[in-house]
C-alpha cells in the first residue's frame, strides 16, 4: 500500500512463480534470532514535469501496478529541452532516481541529459526500447545528472529512431526526479510471530492496512490486510548458516502449509518425517542439502509451490542435447541438438533408463533434469528404437547447444493466421501483460478469432492478470472466491468495471491453449475468462496443473538462497466455490497426441485444432 503521496511500498508478484527482487538486506551484527522483513521504497520527489501548452497532448495512460491512469501525456516532436519544476535540497546522493513512463512508436533509445552549461556533462542516462508501445515504467540512478540541470531546471530529451524512413512518436506520461530510499519494515504475517522468529519480541502492536489493489478491485475482503501479501520476505541474521535457517524455518512453514487435506497427506506424518529428515541431512553442503530438501518436499506434498533455490553457480552450466516429452504412458524422445546424436537416436524414440536408473512408468518430476549435466561429463542412456530394438547409447555433454526458438516461444509474441484469427503468446503474467495488449490492441480486434496461448505457463500477478481480463471482459466482474484459512469464511474478490479505451471486440470469439503445465493464475484467467464472457473454448491436450495459491519467496541473508512457498498464504483461492488443487482445468476440447511430431515445436496439433475450433 502506498505509504504517503511520495512514498509507496512494492511487492514481489503477489502470485505464481516468477520474480525476486534483487535487493540486499542489510543484517543487525548484534540479532541473536531471525526477523522477517519486507521492504518499502520511499520517495521524495525534487523535480516533476513542467511541459508547456505546445508539449501537452491527450493521451491514455493505463495503470501499471502502483502508477495510476493518466489522461494526458507531454508529446515530443524533436530532441530539445523538457522544463521541470520544483528544487533538489540537500547534496545529492546515491539514492537519487529519475522515473518515467513512455508510449513509443518507432524508437530504439530515449536519452535523457542536464540541460545546464559551465561543464563537461557526464553521460547521459539511457532507456533501451525493444518494441512499440507502452514501456515498463523505468527507475533510472540519477545522482549524477543534478549538477546539471540548470536554473530553471529542464533536462534536454534525445532519440534515436529504429527506422528514420517512417514517422515516429514519443510520449511522456509522467517523469520525476527526486530521492529513493529503501526502507525495512517488519512482517505481521502470524508465522513470523512464532519461533523460530523474533518479530513479535520487537514489535508490541502492529499496524494493518488494507489491502491496495492499485484501484483494480471494486471489492477485496475487508479482513485481509496489505501486510499480509508482501510477496517478498528478507531475514535478517548474521548468526546462522544458510543450512541452520533452512532447518529452523521449514518445520515452522509445514506447520502452516494449507493444503494437507487437499492432497490428502498427514500432517503428523510429514511433520515427523520432516524432523527426522532435516536431522539426518543438515550437516550436509548447501547445495546437496537444498537437493534434498527439494526432492523430499516433492515426494512428500507434490506441489510445485514449494521448493528451495540456492546459487550453486556450476548449476548455471548444465546442459543436455535430448529432451523428452511423456506421450501415450512413455517418455519419448521429443528434441535432439546435437548432429552426431541425430545420426545414432530418432525422434519419437523411447527412453527407458539414464545412468542405469530405470524410468518409472507413472510420471516423475523432470525426466529432462535427469539428462542435465556440467559439460565434460557423460552421460549414458537405454533406449527403445521404434523397431524394437534396444540399445545403450552414451555422449560426453558439450559447452552449449543451438535451441531452435519453436521450442522456447517468445513471451507475449503475436502473429496473425490467415484473414481471421490473431494468436498471442503469454508466457508470463506481470505487469508487461496488460501494457503489450492495450498497446496491440487495435491489431488484435481487426481479426474475429483471438488464440491465446497459455502453454507453459506457470503464473505471475494476480492484479496484473485481473487487467488484462479486464480488457475482454469489459464490465465489472467476480474474480474468485477466497476462504479465510484460519476462519473458514468465504468472502469474494471483483474487479471494479473496464473504464480504459482498452475494450477487445465484442463479437470476437476467444480460444485458450493449455496443458499439464498451465498453471496458478493462468488457470485464474482460463476460469474466469470462460466464465465471464461468451463464446470463450478451451483447447489442450490434457488438463491444468491444478496448482492455484499465493507464493512468497523467503530470501535469506546468505548464499542467495529463496525459498519458494505458499505456506504464508492467509487464504484458498476457490473458483466455483471449490479448490482446483491437483484437479486442475479440463479443456472444452481434448487434443489427442499420436506421436512425437505433433507437439508444439513441430505440425502443433493443438494449434491446429483451435484454429478449426
Amino acid at each position: 500500500m502506498r505509504q504517503s503521496a511520495l512514498s509507496y511500498s512494492f511487492r514481489a508478484t503477489r502470485v505464481g512463480c516468477l520474480i525476486s527482487l534483487t535487493l540486499f538486506l542489510a543484517v543487525s551484527r548484534m540479532q541473536a534470532q531471525p526477523l522477517a522483513l519486507y521492504k518499502v521504497r520511499e520517495v521524495k520527489k525534487a523535480f516533476t514535469i513542467a511541459g508547456d501548452g505546445s508539449q501537452e497532448t491527450a493521451f491514455f495512460f493505463p495503470h501499471a501496478e502502483e502508477f495510476g491512469p493518466l489522461k494526458k501525456g507531454y508529446a515530443i516532436k524533436a530532441p530539445g529541452l523538457i522544463a521541470l519544476s520544483g528544487k533538489f535540497s540537500g547534496v545529492p546522493t546515491s539514492e537519487t532516481a529519475l522515473f518515467i513512463r513512455l508510449y513509443t512508436r518507432n524508437i530504439s533509445k530515449v536519452r535523457f541529459a542536464g540541460a545546464g552549461t559551465g561543464g563537461e556533462e557526464k553521460k547521459p542516462l539511457e532507456i533501451s526500447v525493444s518494441k512499440d508501445g507502452y514501456q515498463i515504467p523505468a527507475f533510472l540512478k540519477a545522482e549524477k545528472l543534478l549538477p546539471w540541470l540548470g536554473d530553471p531546471a529542464a533536462l534536454r530529451i534525445s532519440y534515436s529512431l529504429s527506422d528514420s524512413s517512417r514517422p515516429f512518436t514519443l510520449v511522456i506520461g509522467d517523469l520525476w526526479i527526486g530521492e529513493e530510499h529503501i526502507a525495512d519494515r517488519l512482517s505481521p504475517s502470524d508465522i513470523f510471530v512464532h519461533a523460530p522468529f523474533a518479530n513479535a519480541a520487537r514489535q508490541t502492536s502492529w499496524q494493518w492496512s488494507p489491502f491496495d489493489s492499485y484501484g483494480e478491485c471494486a471489492y477485496f475482503p475487508a479482513d485481509q490486510k496489505e501486510e499480509n501479501f508482501k510477496g517478498s520476505i528478507f531475514i535478517q541474521d548474521t548468526t546462522q548458516t544458510s543450512n541452520q535457517l533452512l532447518s529452523g524455518i521449514l518445520p515452522s512453514l509445514l506447520d502452516h502449509y494449507p493444503f494437507y487435506a487437499t492432497r490428502k497427506v498427514s500432517k503428523d506424518s510429514i511433520l515427523r518425517s520432516a524432523s527426522a529428515f532435516l536431522h539426518r541431512n543438515q550437516n550436509l553442503p548447501l547445495c546437496p542439502f537444498i537437493d534434498s530438501i527439494n526432492t523430499f518436499l516433492w515426494a512428500s506434498l507434490h506441489d510445485p509451490h514449494f521448493s528451495i533455490r540456492g546459487a550453486c553457480d556450476n548449476r548455471k552450466a548444465l546442459r543436455t542435447p535430448l529432451y523428452t516429452y511423456y506421450l501415450k504412458g512413455r517418455y519419448r524422445i521429443a528434441g535432439i541438438f546435437d548432429d552426431s546424436l541425430k545420426s545414432r537416436v530418432s525422434l519419437g524414440t523411447e527412453l527407458l533408463a539414464v545412468d542405469g536408473k530405470v524410468l518409472d512408468t507413472a510420471r516423475a518430476r523432470d525426466i529432462n533434469g535427469l539428462l542435465r549435466r556440467l559439460p565434460g561429463e557423460r552421460v549414458n542412456i537405454t533406449v527403445r528404437h521404434p523397431d524394437g530394438r534396444v540399445e545403450d547409447l552414451a555422449w560426453q555433454v558439450k559447452d552449449r547447444y543451438k535451441i531452435p526458438a519453436t521450442f522456447s516461444p517468445g513471451n507475449l509474441d503475436m502473429k496473425f493466421i490467415g484473414d481471421s484469427i490473431c494468436y498471442y503468446r503469454i508466457g508470463k503474467i506481470n505487469m508487461e501483460l496488460p501494457l503489450d495488449f492495450a498497446s496491440r490492441l487495435d491489431s488484435v480486434n481487426t481479426r474475429k478469432k483471438l488464440i491465446l496461448d497459455l502453454r507453459g505457463n506457470g503464473g505471475g500477478d494476480f492484479l496484473a492478470g485481473a487487467q488484462f481480463l479486464s480488457y475482454l471482459i469489459g464490465r465489472s466482474y467476480h474474480y474468485f472466491d477466497y476462504e479465510d484459512v484460519r476462519t473458514g469464511k468465504i468472502d469474494s474478490v471483483v474487479i471494479k468495471a473496464n473504464e480504459t479505451p482498452f475494450h477487445y471486440r465484442s463479437d470476437g470469439k476467444v480460444v485458450l491453449l493449455v496443458d499439464e503445465a498451465t498453471a496458478c493464475i493462468a488457470e485464474l484467467l482460463v476460469y474466469t475468462l470462460r466464465a465471464q464472457r461468451n463464446n470463450v473454448v478451451v483447447v489442450g491436450r490434457e488438463s491444468t496443473r491444478g496448482a492455484l495459491a499465493f507464493i512468497y519467496e523467503i530470501n535469506l541473508p546468505k548464499d542467495n538462497v529463496v525459498i519458494a512457498t505458499n505456506c504464508l498464504d492467509t487464504g484458498r483461492f476457490l473458483l466455483g466455490g471449490r479448490s482446483i488443487e491437483e484437479k486442475g482445468i479440463a479443456p472444452d476440447f481434448r487434443v489427442v497426441l499420436e506421436q512425437v511430431d505433433d507437439l508444439q515445436p513441430y505440425r502443433d496439433k493443438v494449434l491446429t485444432t483451435a484454429i478449426s475450433k
